[in-house]
């Protein structure tokens, strides 16, 4: 394992950027007071537009980890990053490599969260919970355009939803867990909005 050792004091950064055409030269002056040893210098050269996009979308990818929520808020964004760049067709080999292993871990960790009979909670320990469970149905549906995606499990996601659907067709607000916690403050109608909204978003 390679271990960076930084030199004593605050670095200073300082970048030159602009595009080339021919001959280009940029210059900047060190401090005085610069460590003898602790000064690198960098150049990016960049074909365009879309390379310094792909770098900064690089830089959006993370690692899955934690429980169902957790994981969700890294393993949704690597779907979004991934879903980007094949829409604006940028070609980027390594970032896509990156965001496919990610998203990969990422599903595998998601569906250890289902719980017995259908529906996702936090850690799988149950009951499950119906926004949680509609939010997932919704990640699964934009992962499903990107990669491989258990019909079955979505089966028993759309079921356990529907299960819990009253009489007069709303759903009740979770009394733990998002609502409860006041992201739907608007109770059971909110509740009702977002499961309709993630169930005709999949079908």
């Amino acid at each position: 394992r390679k271990v960076a050792v930084e030199p004593d004091g605050l670095p200073v950064v300082h970048t030159v950027s602009g595009g080339i055409s021919g001959t280009a030269r940029a210059s900047f002056v060190l401090p005085k007071e610069a460590i003898a040893g602790g000064t690198s210098v960098a150049l990016k050269l960049y074909g365009g537009v879309l390379s310094q996009l792909a770098e900064a979308l690089d830089g959006a990818l993370a690692k899955p980890h934690g429980c169902f929520e957790q994981t969700s808020s890294t393993t949704y964004p690597n779907v979004l990053v991934l879903a980007y760049l094949k829409r604006v067709g940028v070609q980027s080999p390594e970032v896509e490599q990156k965001a496919r292993a990610y998203i990969d871990e990422g599903y595998q960790r998601l569906l250890s969260f289902e719980v017995s009979g259908g529906g996702f909670d936090w850690f799988g320990a149950g009951p499950a919970n119906t926004i949680l469970s509609a939010y997932g149905l919704i990640e699964f549906h934009d992962m499903s355009k990107l990669r491989m995606v258990d019909e079955e499990m979505l089966r028993r996601t759309r079921d356990f939803l529907f299960s819990q659907q009253r009489e007069d067709g709303s759903w009740a607000a979770p009394v733990r867990g998002v609502s409860a916690a006041g992201s739907l403050k608007s109770g059971d109608s909110s509740a009702t909005a977002y499961v309709a909204w993630a169930l005709a978003d999949e079908a």
